[in-house]
């Protein structure tokens, strides 16, 4: 079981130039954890990364730490980075870098998916789903 059709419309991992985000929010919506992207979205949080199996990382980069060695190589538009280790899973673009509006687009749409498929579970995301529109009410997707 799934969720790359229901949340992104399919997954091509040897051509999608966003199958990292993709893996990586599918195998929190298959382990029923997006909760968890509530520490990396939230900037009132001090959670940098989150991983898990198979070998996916979501990292999230604040303007404060952009000179910081290991941020260097990061282009200066980019907020969140998605990657998948190339020796856990092939993908023919194994990592991604994403402003925020295009982090939330793809959460927003794993989020979808997921109450679609489980409705009752709605309570456990109001945090998750009110730090979206929190970014789509302010015109900019800035969270």
């Amino acid at each position: 079981m799934d969720f790359f059709n229901e949340a992104f419309g399919g997954f091509q991992p040897h051509s999608d130039k966003d199958a990292a985000i993709k893996f990586a929010l599918n195998s929190l919506l298959m382990d029923a954890k997006l909760v968890r992207l509530v520490d990396l979205i939230d900037s009132s949080t001090n959670v940098g990364c989150i991983e898990g199996e198979p070998g996916w990382e979501l990292e999230h980069l604040e303007d404060s730490d952009r000179s910081l060695s290991g941020y260097l190589a990061w282009p200066h538009w980019a907020h969140y980075r998605a990657a998948v280790d190339p020796e856990c899973y092939q993908l023919t673009y194994p990592e991604i870098f994403l402003d925020r509006g295009q982090f939330v687009f793809y959460v927003e749409k794993a989020v979808a998916a997921f109450l679609a498929r489980f409705p009752q579970e709605k309570g456990t995301l109001n945090k998750l789903v009110a730090l979206i529109e929190k970014s789509k009410n302010k015109g900019h997707p800035h969270i």
